[in-house]
């Protein structure tokens, strides 16, 4: 009723020891400073706590709450956190459950985090709570929302993809910031080759803008203190 086995004359657990020439062994080495748990063929290895299987090792694998990982790390729980890492002061959490799967860098899941909806296929980024930015759609479809609100406005819209800029108060910009000297560069495409670009010439006094023709190789218009010129600069 005790079991203790140990080459086993068949007690299963509460100390069972069996080697079956399958090469299993348990090391405990205190010159070498060495700890060996393991077989020496390919088994696997379990942690029990509570009857259940917490951890698994198999082959190369490492499975936290799962007999059957099939990943380098595979981890299974119960929705909600389902990782963290932290070094006593900051976090950095993982968190999933049926509609989101999140990255934070706090438990309460509200200052700067990445979530992926599940349900609405969309990335939102949070910046201090608020989020700060929202990739949806696909493909040509494609939408990169900075500052959208509570409205949303432009998610869900098929006129809208590319770009979207919104405020619901104040001026809604887009900075092009070039090094000193430099130019600030808009460039446009069709299919891959340039076509138009626009630029501030950092190199001339007063930072002319100019309208660049690329099929044309030249300047077709610049804005120069007050003054434009087309076809002339």
């Amino acid at each position: 009723a005790g079991r203790l086995g140990i080459g086993t004359n068949a007690p299963i657990r509460s100390l069972d020891i069996y080697d079956g020439n399958a090469n299993a062994f348990l090391n405990l080495r205190d010159s070498a400073g060495n700890l060996d748990i393991g077989t020496a063929t390919q088994h696997m290895v379990r942690f029990y706590e509570g009857g259940d299987v917490r951890m698994t090792i198999s082959g190369s694998d490492v499975g936290i709450g799962t007999s059957a990982p099939d990943l380098r790390l595979t981890v299974q729980g119960s929705s909600g956190q389902i990782a963290n890492f932290t070094n006593g002061s900051k976090d950095f959490v993982i968190y999933q459950d049926n509609s989101h799967s999140q990255i934070a860098n706090s438990t309460s899941l509200t200052e700067q985090k990445l979530n992926m909806s599940i349900a609405e296929k969309q990335f939102k980024f949070y910046n201090d709570g608020s989020e700060a930015l929202v990739i949806t759609g696909s493909g040509e479809q494609s939408l990169v929302v900075i500052n959208p609100g509570s409205a949303h406005p432009g998610i869900g819209n098929n006129n809208q993809h590319g770009l979207y800029v919104h405020k619901d108060i104040g001026d809604a910009r887009v900075s092009i910031d070039s090094a000193t000297n430099s130019d600030a560069v808009l460039r446009f495409l069709n299919g891959g080759t340039l076509s138009h670009f626009i630029y501030s010439d950092g190199s001339d006094t007063g930072d002319p803008l100019r309208f660049y023709d690329n099929g044309q190789s030249k300047i077709v218009m610049s804005l120069d203190r007050g003054n434009v010129g087309i076809g002339t600069t």
